[in-house]
């Protein structure tokens, strides 16, 4: 995962809110219109991978719209109108939504979460900042209720759905690369971290999986 950060929502949202009546005002109830503007305005905001896992989401029909805090609850709670909180939305992939051959212990992210309540925050830097990945590709949180949220909740070690191995081989074309580019001096490595670092935080469109070589080149920009 890496921090999400939003800009302004779509102008559809707001103009579709409006002609809504009052008690008519959640997100079932906006147009397909509107919904499509919503995935694509998270989606190049997020760089184009999912705000979960952070495999590739080229366009909005790859791409399910996430509550963060889920709409169930907020309808049981008489609070319909925080189901159009653009602050508390995502794009993710459909982790398995749709796939009569793929049981629930093989869905990921969303799908897998279903109606639960997440600890850790995705717009913030300070949850983002506790996750570490292992070489064999697991991901992890130093803490313990933002570890449950990506192992339990959204499922991200499952093997069957090949992020683990996937986000190894991150990690290990990573070690390469610093290898293979800077292998001489420990200032070496420091300065390929660095400029690395720059290209991937400014990138408009995200390498899949970028935040396990964000994790690596912040530890070798040191």
């Amino acid at each position: 995962m890496i921090a999400v950060h939003r800009g302004a929502p779509p102008v559809e949202l707001n103009r579709n809110i409006h002609e809504l009546a009052p008690d008519q005002r959640r997100y079932n109830n906006l147009s397909a219109d509107t919904k499509t503007a919503l995935k694509k305005s998270l989606l190049e905001s997020q760089g184009h991978i999912c705000a979960y896992c952070m495999r590739r989401i080229d366009g909005p029909e790859d791409a399910k719209l996430e509550h963060i805090y889920p709409q169930s609850r907020s309808i049981a709670e008489g609070n319909p109108g925080q189901t159009l909180d653009y602050g508390n939305m995502l794009a993710v992939c459909k982790g398995g939504d749709g796939d009569p051959d793929r049981p629930y212990s093989e869905q990921t992210c969303d799908t897998h979460k279903k109606d639960a309540i997440l600890s850790i925050n995705p717009s913030s830097q300070d949850d983002i900042d506790t996750i570490y990945y292992l070489p064999n590709g697991e991901i992890g949180s130093s803490d313990p209720a933002f570890d449950d949220d990506l192992r339990k909740t959204l499922n991200l070690n499952c093997e069957a759905a090949y992020l683990p191995q996937d986000r190894q081989r991150v990690y290990a074309s990573m070690q390469r690369a610093i290898a293979k580019r800077a292998p001489r001096t420990h200032e070496a490595k420091r300065e390929f971290a660095r400029k690395k670092l720059m290209a991937l935080e400014s990138s408009d469109r995200k390498e899949p999986f970028v935040g396990v070589m964000l994790y690596r080149l912040k530890k070798w920009a040191r």
